[in-house]
Formats: C-alpha cells, structure tokens, sequence
C-alpha cells in the first residue's frame, strides 16, 4: 500500500500562514484559512506570498493522521 502524507495541516498544525497583498492599496493581510484564501483568488486582485511555509512556526502534531503513518511504516 502506497501513502503519503504532506505536512501542513495533515501530520501537523503550524501557525504559518499565507500573506496577501492588495494590489489596489496595497493592504497586506495574513490570510487565516483556505477557505479565505480560496475565495480570495477566485476574486483576485491579491498577490500572494508562500513564504512563512519555508519555516515551520509552532508546530502541534495530528496525532490520529501520525499514528496512521507510524502504522504503515
């Protein structure tokens, strides 16, 4: 059986986020979650910056998804 798990929000939580920015004011924002990213691009007029993904920031464990992944190791 062939699994892989991706990072955030699937083996742990972290408090990194996705920045955007109003291309009209300027106005820079952290976005809280997908959904509002989501919506966010689907409107536009936002430039987004992935950054804070190349640190994980306070990290907490999915314990259930971990306990899968240490099962099938």
């Amino acid at each position: 059986m062939l699994s892989i798990f991706d990072f955030d929000d699937t083996i742990a939580a972290s408090k990194s986020r996705t920045i955007a920015r109003d291309q009209r004011t300027g106005k820079v924002i952290r976005v809280p979650n997908q959904a509002t990213q989501d919506a966010m691009m689907a409107k536009g007029g936002y430039d987004f910056d992935f950054s804070e993904f190349d640190f994980v920031i306070g990290p907490e464990e999915i314990t259930p998804i971990v306990n899968k992944m240490r099962q099938r190791l």
